[in-house]
């Protein structure tokens, strides 16, 4: 078998199972924070290194058009996809800063 294909069939496979997951735990209405970021151990300490350029808020509905991409960025940057619900926004949280 063609190792390009299969490539693209196990792309395929965890897109399809991603979404899967995406509609089970999310209405299509949610608002939902994606978050890339690398995660390793250095000297015995847990490192996280978030790929800001890539974290996205999108309606769940947006999901299965992003996924595959999300998929691959993650491959290529050797990140892992955290995703939250209602994500909070504002300078006074300090948190997930809307960047539309």
């Amino acid at each position: 078998m063609n190792k390009q294909i299969t490539t693209q069939n196990a792309s395929e496979t965890k897109t399809n199972d991603a979404v899967k997951l995406f509609e089970t735990l999310f209405d299509k209405n949610d608002l939902v924070l994606t978050r890339p970021t690398e995660t390793y151990e250095e000297n015995d300490r847990k490192i996280s290194k978030v790929d800001y350029i890539r974290i996205r808020y999108i309606h769940a509905s947006e999901l299965p058009t992003w996924m595959e991409r999300f998929c691959r960025d993650s491959e290529l940057e050797k990140t892992n996809l955290f995703f939250g619900v209602h994500p909070r926004f504002g300078d006074d949280e300090k948190y997930d800063l809307e960047r539309f």
